[in-house]
């Protein structure tokens, strides 16, 4: 179970996608980059698959090695009124969404701007 608390102090990036979200794949290798560059800081990645086919999802994530914290759960995103796909949300170290719909290169600036804030 995850709750978004459990990373107060944190900066999370929150990415909601799908296997068969072509966007969304393109975009997946740049989340793993910047992953494994700050994972060991204060930066969190969250992958929330709204896949229906749970084996689908499960060999996408071990056959492409995906760091983060890989989640399939599409309640999760509707209850958070995400109805587009790829949606990226950026959560600062409060617990604030300071970013929606960030897309490529932008991601990891906003993300570095978030981490160098104190």
């Amino acid at each position: 179970e995850v709750r978004l608390r459990d990373f107060q102090g944190k900066v999370v990036l929150m990415d909601f996608w799908a296997t068969w979200c072509g966007p969304c794949l393109e975009e997946l290798p740049l989340h793993q980059l910047l992953w494994e560059k700050a994972k060991d800081g204060d930066f969190v990645w969250i992958s929330v698959s709204v896949d229906d086919h749970k084996e689908a999802w499960e060999n996408f994530v071990r056959n492409n090695g995906l760091g983060g914290i890989q989640l399939r759960n599409p309640d999760w995103a509707s209850s958070l009124y995400v109805s587009g796909y790829p949606t990226i949300l950026l959560v600062d170290r409060s617990g604030i969404i300071r970013c929606n719909h960030l897309r490529g290169r932008s991601i990891a600036q906003a993300v570095t701007a978030l981490l160098a804030e104190k």
